[in-house]
């Protein structure tokens, strides 16, 4: 990838880049900040090329991301914000946001991977999702809502397998193609099923009552 130096970009005595640096794509400011013998130490600004805004502020220590973290949409909205240890997310709470402004997931981050409640928000800021993660992986109950906050679907996560409890529920191949389909009342099929082959094909309609079926003639 090609890139411009200005005046302040030098190099020490082995050819590494060493001090302040200024660097453009196509003319376009990419990136500011300071090396120490080719490697970034301390505060970096990168720059989205194509309208010049502010895309992401971060801390290096010898080239490995370490400190307070921010990163912008390209509206200059920003989209999270966090700090990191040696190169890994820290302890603590991390947000995300949409390009308008409004929290979009709120989650708690523990040696590097998920834990805690997740809670996920529409861009009008109502709730869509509400859940458990353990070590990483969803875990325990979920809840995933309309935009008008009625209850959508609910399920629990066992061995990071889905269950569902109550709501409308959908299955698919990995061709993409639907699986099945229908209702679940308090974890049991309720209502009209249908159930297809991966090439497309009905399999199966069926009504189902408290979790037996009664085929439909």
């Amino acid at each position: 990838m090609e890139t411009q130096t200005t005046a302040e970009n030098l190099y020490n005595e082995k050819g590494e880049k060493h001090g302040y640096w200024v660097q453009y794509q196509a003319g376009k400011l990419w990136n500011k900040g300071h090396y120490l013998n080719g490697k970034r130490e301390g505060y970096w600004e990168d720059y989205y090329t194509t309208n010049g805004q502010v895309m992401r502020k971060c801390n290096y220590v010898n080239d490995i991301e370490d400190g307070y973290f921010e990163l912008y949409h390209h509206n200059g909205q920003l989209q999270c914000k966090n700090y990191f240890v040696n190169g890994c997310m820290a302890d603590g709470i991390l947000e995300f946001y949409y390009d308008n402004g409004q929290l979009a997931i709120k989650s708690t981050t523990i040696n590097g991977k998920q834990e805690g409640i997740e809670e996920s928000y529409y861009r009008n800021g109502a709730l869509m999702s509400k859940g458990n993660y353990v070590n990483g992986s969803e875990d325990g109950y979920w809840e995933w809502y309309y935009p008008d906050g009625r209850l959508k679907f609910s399920a629990n996560f066992v061995n990071e397998e889905l269950i569902p409890i109550w709501g409308y529920f959908e299955d698919w191949y990995s061709n993409g193609r639907l699986k099945s389909k229908g209702n679940y009342v308090n974890g049991k099929r309720e209502g009209d099923w249908k159930e297809y082959h991966s090439n497309g094909r009905l399999k199966m309609k069926g009504n189902y009552v408290n979790g037996k079926l009664s085929p439909i003639q």
